[in-house]
């Protein structure tokens, strides 16, 4: 049974991912950069995103490729980007298992990579 708080969580996340790949969480450079690391915006899935400061933004993604991300991206100058590999979906699953609840956004984002897989 789907408990309201994962519910709303999921709802949280999906219009999430709609604006981020309508361009619309953050400025062109953000995209860009994120393309520069080859991520491909279709079939990425945001996890989490940020405003921190003038025009830098953190949080979390899962590539097309399956890999998780945290960044920290620099809008205005990319030399102070930072991209921090965190393994794969399943390394990352496992290492996180019994540490998250049911609705957080990267038990969600994970299950939703592995339903689009599995098609």
């Amino acid at each position: 049974m789907v408990t309201l708080k994962v519910r709303k969580a999921k709802e949280n996340l999906f219009l999430l991912n709609k604006m981020y790949h309508e361009f619309e969480v953050a400025p062109e450079e953000f995209y860009l950069q994120l393309k520069a690391r080859g991520v491909n915006i279709d079939l990425s899935i945001l996890i989490s995103v940020c405003p921190d400061g003038d025009n830098t933004y953190f949080g979390s993604l899962i590539n097309q490729l399956g890999e998780v991300f945290s960044f920290d991206i620099d809008c205005d100058d990319e030399k102070y980007s930072r991209w921090d590999s965190k393994g794969s979906v399943t390394s990352y699953k496992s290492m996180l298992h019994g540490k998250l609840k049911p609705w957080d956004a990267e038990v969600i984002a994970i299950d939703i990579f592995e339903k689009k897989q599995a098609r």
